[in-house]
C-alpha cells in the first residue's frame, strides 16, 4: 500500500493517485453520521453522543472533500497546464444532480400522497438551487444543507484554483481558514446570534473552513512540505500507532465534552482534529490501521456513502407521521442500505461512467492538440 508521500516521490510534481483507504473514510464518515442519527433520534435517545458523532461524519466529509477536489484539479493543472472549469463543474453535475434529483422528487411525491408533511413547497426549490443551509425548517430535507455548503463552495474556490498560482493559493488558503476560525470564535463568544439556532453549524461565512482546511492540505502536499526531511520525520511520527488512536480517543472526547469546555472553539477544534484524520491516513505505513481502512465492506460503504446519507435521513430522523416498522430500528437502517444500494447500482452508476467516458475523451482531444500542436503528426 502506497502512500501518498512515496506517490509524490516518484516523480517532480503533485502526483496524487488513488489511495483505497481514501473510500474506507468516506465509508467511515457515513458511519458515523448514520451512528449519530440512530443514538439522537431512536429509543436510545443518546443526543449528546449522537449529534456529536454525527457532525464529526460531516466534517470528515468537508475535509475529505477539499481534499480531493483541490488534488484533482492541481494533478489537471500540472498535467495540461490549465484548469477546465466547464468539465469541472459539467463532471460536478452528472455527480451529484441525478441521485439528487430522484430522492428530491420522490419527497416530492410523499408529500402529495401525505406521507411527508414538513417539507414545505418552497423547500424544494431551495433544496435543487443549494441554499438549503441558509434557508429551510424540515426534518426531511434538513440534510441537504452540507450538499449547499459544499456547492456554494465549489463555485468560488475552483476559479480562484484557475488563477492563483498554486503557492500563493496555499498562503490565501491558510489566511481565509484563520480568518474564519477568529471570526467565528468571536461571533460565538460575543453571542451575536443564537447559538442553539444553527447559526455558526450552518451558514457557509461560518463554515468555509471545513472544506479550506483539506484544500490547504492539498495544497501543502503538493507545494511546500514532501520534499523536506524535517516534514518527513514529522509524518513519519504522526502517523505511528500511538499517535493515531490518540487522535482518535481526542475526537471522540471532544465530541463528548468540548462544546461544554469551549462553544467558541468547539467547531474549530474538530476541524483540525478531522484534518490530522486524514494527514494521518495519507501518510500512514501501520499496516492493521490501512487493512481496516481499506476492506472492501467499509470502502462499499464509501462508495455508496452519497446515496446513503440522502435516504437516511427520511427514515433514521423524520418521525412523523408514522411509517410503521419502516421508522423502527433496524428496519428504517435496512430500507435505507437497500436504497442507497439501488440509488447507486442504477442511477449513480451509469452517469459516473459518463462522467469518467466524458474526462477521457477531453483529456485524448487536449493530448492530441499538443501533439499537433508541437508539429507532430495528429
Amino acid at each position: 500500500m502506497q502512500s501518498a508521500l512515496r506517490v509524490r516521490a516518484t516523480a517532480p510534481g503533485f502526483k496524487f493517485g488513488y489511495l483505497r483507504q481514501l473510500d474506507g473514510l468516506r465509508g467511515l464518515a457515513v458511519i458515523l453520521v448514520v451512528a449519530g442519527h440512530l443514538l439522537q433520534f431512536s429509543e436510545l435517545h443518546s443526543i449528546r453522543m449522537g449529534q456529536g458523532l454525527a457532525q464529526f461524519g460531516v466534517m470528515l466529509f468537508f475535509v475529505l472533500s477539499g481534499f480531493l477536489i483541490t488534488s484533482i484539479l492541481l494533478r489537471e493543472r500540472m498535467n495540461s497546464g490549465r484548469i477546465d472549469l466547464r468539465a469541472f463543474y459539467w463532471s460536478r453535475f452528472l455527480r451529484l444532480a441525478p441521485a439528487l434529483l430522484v430522492f428530491i422528487v420522490t419527497i416530492y411525491e410523499l408529500k402529495l400522497s401525505g406521507a411527508v408533511r414538513d417539507v414545505p413547497f418552497y423547500e424544494f426549490a431551495v433544496c435543487l438551487l443549494y441554499f438549503r443551509n441558509i434557508w429551510g425548517r424540515s426534518n426531511s430535507l434538513g440534510h441537504l444543507w452540507t450538499l449547499s455548503m459544499e456547492e456554494q463552495f465549489y463555485f468560488t474556490w475552483p476559479l480562484l484554483m484557475a488563477r492563483v498560482r498554486p503557492a500563493r493559493l496555499l498562503a490565501i488558503g491558510i489566511a481565509l481558514t484563520l480568518l474564519c476560525n477568529v471570526w467565528r470564535f468571536v461571533a460565538i463568544d460575543r453571542a451575536w446570534f443564537d447559538y442553539s439556532h444553527g447559526t455558526y453549524y450552518l451558514r457557509p461565512y461560518f463554515r468555509y473552513d471545513s472544506i479550506l482546511v483539506g484544500c490547504c492540505l492539498a495544497l501543502a502536499i503538493s507545494e511546500k512540505f514532501d520534499a523536506s526531511e524535517n516534514f518527513a520525520r514529522v509524518a513519519r511520527w504522526i502517523t505511528q500507532p500511538v499517535p493515531i488512536v490518540a487522535v482518535w480517543i481526542a475526537a471522540m472526547c471532544w465530541l463528548e465534552f468540548g462544546e461544554d469546555y469551549s462553544r467558541p472553539l468547539f467547531i474549530t477544534i474538530q476541524t483540525y482534529l478531522a484534518v490530522l484524520i486524514l494527514f494521518q491516513l495519507l501518510f500512514c505505513d501501520s499496516r492493521v490501521y490501512l487493512t481496516i481502512m481499506s476492506h472492501d465492506s467499509i470502502r462499499y460503504l464509501g462508495r455508496i456513502s452519497y446515496s446513503l446519507y440522502l435516504w437516511q435521513q427520511v427514515f433514521l430522523v423524520t418521525k412523523t407521521p408514522s411509517w410503521g416498522l419502516l421508522r423502527e430500528f433496524p428496519f428504517n437502517l435496512t430500507a435505507a442500505l437497500v436504497l442507497a444500494a439501488a440509488s447507486y447500482r442504477f442511477i449513480e452508476s451509469p452517469f459516473l461512467r459518463l462522467k469518467d467516458r466524458r474526462s477521457e475523451a477531453i483529456e485524448a482531444r487536449r493530448d492530441s492538440a499538443e501533439i499537433g500542436a508541437s508539429g507532430v503528426t495528429v
